[in-house]
């Protein structure tokens, strides 16, 4: 988190960003909430610290939405992240390799030499990287009641759960949004 002296003002913060269909039709939202605690997605809290908003656009092959997570509010909150430097594609092609002279004149080193290049990607990546509850209230959804996903009963935040009390379902993975 940024130091307090730098915290934005709450007049500063930005106001995120939902899928007009999620933000105003109750049922559609608790539906989505419902499927998305299912699978295990959310940690919840009485005592939310940010909230993001929620929208969707097109996979590449546009026959499967992408949910997006509008962190910015989140974002603004939290010091900026080191610089990271990923090599390109041009990169790759100004690998040079010098070799001194008993290496480059000896046919049999030369051909016992390896070079190896790694590529990988992780299916869901963001979704598998699980945040600790102290840093999920900074990824509040809009509330639900406690009963819309089970929690009535269950005590959260040191309080037992009646089931109109709201409950706020944060991320439980790292945010894609999240910088």
């Amino acid at each position: 988190l940024k130091p307090a002296a730098e915290m934005p003002s709450d007049d500063m913060l930005v106001l995120p960003y939902w899928d007009p269909k999620l933000r105003f039709n109750k049922k559609s939202y608790n539906n989505l909430v419902s499927r998305l605690h299912d699978i295990g997605m959310f940690n919840y809290t009485t005592k939310p610290l940010c909230s993001v908003g929620v929208f969707f656009v097109w996979k590449s092959s546009r026959t499967r939405l992408r949910m997006i997570t509008d962190a910015r509010r989140a974002n603004q909150m939290f010091r900026d992240p080191p610089g990271v430097s990923l090599m390109t594609g041009e990169g790759f092609g100004r690998i040079e390799i010098e070799f001194d002279a008993a290496v480059a004149n000896n046919p049999d080193a030369l051909s016992a030499l390896e070079f190896h290049v790694g590529l990988s990607d992780v299916k869901d990546c963001f979704h598998r990287l699980r945040v600790p509850a102290w840093m999920s209230r900074y990824f509040c959804w809009l509330p639900v009641a406690a009963k819309v996903v089970g929690l009535a009963g269950k005590g959260i935040d040191g309080k037992v759960l009646q089931p109109l009390d709201p409950v706020w379902p944060c991320a439980g993975s790292l945010c894609q949004g999240f910088t």
